[in-house]
């Protein structure tokens, strides 16, 4: 292996061990913007869905929901302020 590099090198210079990076980063780069895009999209929605925020589009979060809650704990809250009278939207 050692002596591959060490032929490239030689034959290419040095940056002949980057021949290709810009083909495979053309075709990851894509890929991975539209994974994070749709992992913040995905996680908008459930965070709205749950309770957490406002709007599955923005991700201004409910005043008054402490945001460290686990889905089980906030759906017992919006319970507890239900019965006390409180409304919330969700």
């Amino acid at each position: 292996m050692v002596d591959a590099f060490v032929q490239t090198v030689k034959k290419n210079g040095i940056l002949g061990l980057w021949r290709g990076t810009t083909a495979n980063l053309a075709k990851v780069a894509p890929y991975a913007g539209f994974m994070f895009m749709g992992f913040e999209a995905s996680k908008r929605v459930f965070l709205y869905s749950n309770g957490y925020t406002t709007s599955p589009i923005w991700d201004n979060p409910k005043p008054g929901v402490d945001q460290s809650f686990t889905p089980t704990e906030l759906a017992a809250w919006y319970k507890k302020e239900k019965e006390l009278g409180h409304d919330h939207d969700h």
